[in-house]
């Protein structure tokens, strides 16, 4: 299967993860690839503490806290003889979540904990098909390219793009759920580099990609108000959290920026 003929891209960045203690399943959930200064993981916090993020209450009705995560993702193959790459199929990695009673994974480096973000770096898979997470859209002229930062408004189409309930939709590929901008994305909510979006999300869905899918990108650049693509993008704007509150469709986002926070201050 060559890259991009024939599925999504964002489809073979998105990772199914299954969290453990020993050998036995506590809770599933979504995340994604990044590739940024290296190859991570990125995924809600809470999947990895199995902790609820507000209350620190154990989210397993069974009192199970995770040790171990076992992530799916994709890598690149060169087809013999060609340029040309493939994807290939499913590999998954078992990993420690605690070492000496440390977690394994990153946290943001002013939020903390407060933060429902987790970054595991997975750079012995430099090869993993991933997002690239820069706060800009690439638009190519011929021999030239053109970089600019693209702007959003409310109600903007989104994707949040994970494994309700540990659904797939075959062969280890994600979900892709129809979501809106439901607050201004250029404002933070509470304080907390947080927006919301309106979509049918529902357990198994935390960690998720949520990201604009498109070939049209309104532009930051005074003479250029919308940029064109001759094929869709996917520009990623943050990680899915969960809802405000059951009985409610408003989602939780965490901006992208606070990855690139997370993986700037461990290289730095």
């Amino acid at each position: 299967m060559k890259v991009g003929a024939t599925v999504a891209f964002p489809t073979l960045c998105s990772s199914f993860i299954e969290m453990r203690f020993g050998e036995n399943k506590i809770a599933s959930g979504s995340g994604f690839i990044v590739k940024y200064r290296g190859t991570y993981l990125v995924t809600a916090r809470h999947n990895l503490t199995g902790r609820d993020q507000n209350t620190d209450i154990c989210i397993s009705p069974n009192g199970g806290i995770p040790n171990k995560v076992v992530i799916e993702c994709r890598t690149r193959m060169q087809i013999p003889g060609t340029k040309d790459t493939f994807a290939a199929p499913v590999r998954k990695i078992n990993l420690d979540l605690y070492k000496d009673e440390s977690p394994q994974w990153l946290e943001h480096p002013i939020l903390g904990k407060t933060a429902d973000i987790a970054v595991i770096p997975l750079n012995e898979i430099d090869d993993a098909i991933g997002f690239d997470i820069e706060d800009e859209v690439v638009i190519n002229y011929g021999d030239k390219s053109e970089k600019f930062k693209p702007k959003f408004e409310m109600m903007d189409s989104l994707v949040v793009c994970g494994y309700p309930f540990g659904q797939s939709s075959g062969n280890s590929f994600p979900i892709w759920c129809d979501a809106r901008l439901a607050s201004e994305y250029y404002y933070n909510i509470e304080g907390k580099p947080i927006f919301f979006v309106d979509c049918r999300a529902r357990m198994g869905q935390s960690g998720s990609a949520v990201f604009h899918w498109s070939s049209e990108f309104r532009s930051d650049n005074p003479a250029m108000s919308w940029a064109m693509r001759p094929n869709k993008a996917a520009y990623v704007m943050g990680v899915y959290s969960g809802r405000i509150n059951k009985e409610s469709d408003i989602g939780i986002v965490w901006k992208i920026s606070c990855v690139r926070d997370i993986i700037d201050a461990t290289i730095s």
